[in-house]
């Protein structure tokens, strides 16, 4: 039985000591698992949790992951993602979210490449940027073939040149 509580703004919740992790004082608020080795630490961030407890919002957006299918292969598979934001967190500033396929909840960190997030989209929508993904990433591989097929090492090409012409003379 747990008897430890802390209430701030209004908000009663519960706090665990966490034996495992050197005694450490935990809380959940929310969607958020707060901890702290203090006491004192603990009631600063459920502090500031409880206060945005009531400007939780819901954000529905959509992420959409491209991928090779394997190593070296042109060809990609469409990773779709639905989710809310829900808030963020009162410590590190990032984005909270559930995701709806799993309703598993996480942290969005900040973005890697692909990783755009866009309001939440349409199948319709979803296929339109699928097709213009696609056709501007082959491009991208078409682009990146032919300069390779021409691109010359300019010094190198003098030196051979110089070379030749010296021999000549010769």
């Amino acid at each position: 039985m747990n008897d430890l509580t802390m209430a701030k703004n209004g908000i009663t919740v519960e706090v665990h000591v966490n034996t495992v992790y050197d005694g450490r004082f935990e809380a959940t608020v929310g969607d958020e698992q707060l901890f702290s080795p203090t006491w004192s630490g603990l009631e600063k961030l459920v502090d500031r949790a409880t206060k945005r407890v009531s400007k939780l919002v819901n954000v529905p957006f959509t992420m959409i992951d491209f991928s090779r299918v394997k190593f070296g292969s042109h060809e990609l598979k469409t990773i779709v993602k639905h989710g809310s934001a829900t808030g963020l967190h009162s410590s590190n500033g990032h984005v909270l979210v559930r995701w709806d396929k799993t309703g598993d909840r996480s942290q969005l960190t900040g973005w890697r490449d692909g990783d755009t997030p866009f309001r939440r989209l349409s199948q319709k929508e979803i296929e339109e940027y699928d097709v213009l993904y696609r056709a501007s990433a082959d491009a991208e591989r078409r682009v990146r073939e032919w300069e390779e097929s021409h691109r010359i090492k300019l010094k190198d090409e003098v030196i051979k040149t110089l070379n030749q012409s010296t021999a000549q003379d010769n």
